[in-house]
C-alpha cells in the first residue's frame, strides 16, 4: 500500500483530539464494547506445558501490537478459575511502575484456547480493528491520557471505568485493517531483530562462561591460571570532591555499569554539595557498596574523571591486570552470586559489601596475554549485539514515528 501525504488541513476537522479526517470519528471505548477482567493465575500454577495463558507482566515483553502464542501455560484446573479469551481480544495492563508504561496494550489474535491472568483488563469490540486499537492504546496520544488518569506513586494502576473514557480516532473499518496490517510489517521486522539479539546474548553468555572459567581456551594460550585475591591486584581509591569542584555525577546500573547520573534518571537525584563524593578517575572502578549483589559495579573509561556518591566503593588496578577482562569478570554471574553470598554471611549486612570484604574475593586469572585476548573477543561479542540493539531501536523510532502519522491520518493508506 502506498502512503499518500496530507500537506494542509483541507479536508480535516477539529476535534478534542486535534486535526483528524472528515471522514473519521472520535470515539468514546465505553460506547463501543464491553471490558472485563482477567482472573488471577499465580506464578507457582504456571506449568511447562499445557493450556496457553498471559499474565500481565508478559504483555511488556511484546514488542509489538498482536500476539498468538504465550509462553506460559495453565492446567485445566487452573483454567476453570481464569478467563478464556476471544479472538480479538484486546488485553491491557491494569498495574506497573511506570506512569508512561500503565495500560499497555496487545491484541489475542491465535487460535489456540488461551486464559488471562489477573491485574489484566480485557476490552471486545466488534466495531474496532484489534490490533489497530491495541496500537493506538500504545501510541503517545494514549499515553497523555492515560498518564493523567493513572492513579499511584510506587505502584500505579488504571482501571477500566476510566480505560473506558479514553477518546480514540476511528477511520473506516477498512482502513483501521489497513494501518494495522502496515504497522505488522514493522513489527514483524522488530521481533526478528529481538529474536536474533537474544539468540546472540545467548550465545555470549555460554561463551563467557567458558572462557572466563578456562574450560575453552583460546588458540594460543596454555599456561597455567594462577589464583589471586582481588588485594593482590587492586587497591581501594578515597579521594573526595573537597573543594566541591564541577564534575560529572556517576550512577552504577547492573547491566551498563557507570553512566551518566543526569542522563540514566532524567533528572538531578543528588545535592548541590559534591564536597563529600568520591573522584573516580579515568580507568577506575566503582561499585555501589550497599547495591553490589545485583551486579551494580562499573568501570570509568569516557572521563578524565567522574563522581561517585560517597556510599560507592573506588579502586584501582596493577599493571598485571586488563581491565576490560576484570570488569567482564566482576560482571559475570559467577561474582554476582559470590557478591551474594559474602554479603548475607557478613554481620554488617546492611553496610552492603564493603573493600575488607570485597578484596578477598579469589579468582582464577590468566596471563596477561591472554586476558586482553579474552576481552577482545567478548568486546567483539559484546559490539555484534550493540549493532543489532541499535538497529532494533531505529525501527522502533521509525514505527512510532509512522504511527503518530497514520493513527493522526496526516498520512492516508490507499486501500
Amino acid at each position: 500500500m502506498e502512503l499518500q501525504a496530507i500537506e494542509n488541513k483541507k479536508g480535516f476537522k477539529e476535534t478534542k483530539l486535534g486535526w483528524i479526517p472528515e471522514d473519521w470519528n472520535v470515539v468514546n471505548l465505553s460506547k463501543i464494547g464491553t471490558f472485563k477482567k482477567g482472573k488471577g493465575i499465580s506464578k507457582s500454577e504456571i506449568k511447562k506445558e499445557g493450556l496457553q495463558c498471559i499474565r500481565y507482566g508478559e504483555l511488556y515483553t511484546y514488542y509489538d501490537n498482536t500476539f498468538k502464542e504465550t509462553v506460559s501455560f495453565i492446567d485445566k484446573e487452573t483454567s476453570r478459575k481464569s478467563k478464556l479469551l476471544a479472538y480479538g481480544d484486546v488485553l491491557i495492563t491494569c498495574s506497573g511502575e511506570d506512569r508512561y508504561e500503565i495500560g499497555k496494550a496487545v491484541a489475542f489474535i491465535g487460535s489456540k484456547e488461551t486464559y488471562a491472568g489477573g491485574d489484566l483488563m480485557i476490552y471486545n469490540s466488534n466495531k474496532l480493528n484489534s490490533p489497530y486499537l491495541a496500537a493506538f492504546l500504545n501510541s503517545s496520544m494514549a499515553i497523555k491520557q492515560k498518564i493523567a488518569l493513572a492513579q499511584g506513586y510506587s505502584v500505579v494502576h488504571i482501571y477500566s471505568s476510566q480505560i473506558s473514557e479514553l477518546n480514540i480516532p476511528m477511520p473506516p473499518l477498512l482502513e483501521q485493517t489497513a494501518i494495522a496490517n502496515c504497522l505488522s510489517t514493522w513489527d514483524i521486522a522488530i521481533t526478528k531483530l529481538n529474536n536474533l539479539i537474544k539468540a546472540k546474548q545467548q550465545l555470549k553468555k555460554a561463551l563467557m562462561q567458558h572462557l572466563l572459567s578456562g574450560k575453552k581456551r583460546l588458540p594460543g594460550f596454555s599456561e597455567e591460571w594462577e589464583e589471586k585475591r582481588i588485594e593482590e591486584f587492586a587497591d581501594e581509591y578515597s579521594q573526595k570532591n573537597e573543594t566541591n569542584d564541577d564534575i560529572e555525577v556517576l550512577s552504577c546500573t547492573k547491566y551498563d555499569g557507570l553512566v551518566p547520573s543526569l542522563e540514566y534518571f532524567g533528572r538531578q537525584v543528588f545535592g548541590d554539595d559534591l564536597s563529600k563524593y568520591k573522584v573516580v578517575p579515568r580507568n577506575y572502578f566503582a561499585y555501589a557498596t550497599n547495591h553490589i549483589e545485583e551486579g551494580s559495579i562499573g568501570y570509568q573509561d569516557f572521563n578524565e574523571c567522574g563522581l561517585v556518591s560517597p556510599m560507592y566503593t573506588v579502586f584501582k588496578t596493577n599493571e598485571t591486570i586488563d581491565d576490560i577482562y576484570l570488569f567482564k569478570v566482576l560482571k559475570s554471574h559467577k561474582l554476582i552470586h559470590e557478591y551474594n553470598r559474602r554479603m548475607e554471611g557478613s554481620i554488617d549486612r546492611r553496610g552492603g559489601l564493603r573493600w575488607k570484604n570485597f578484596r578477598g574475593i579469589k579468582l582464577n586469572i590468566p596471563p596477561l596475554k591472554e586476558q586482553t585476548a579474552i576481552a577482545q573477543v567478548l568486546n567483539t561479542a559484546d559490539q555484534e549485539i550493540n549493532l543489532l540493539i541499535n538497529q532494533r531501536n531505529q525501527l522502533q523510532l521509525q514505527k512510532k514515528g509512522l504511527m503518530q502519522q497514520l493513527l493522526t491520518g496526516k498520512k492516508r493508506l490507499k486501500i
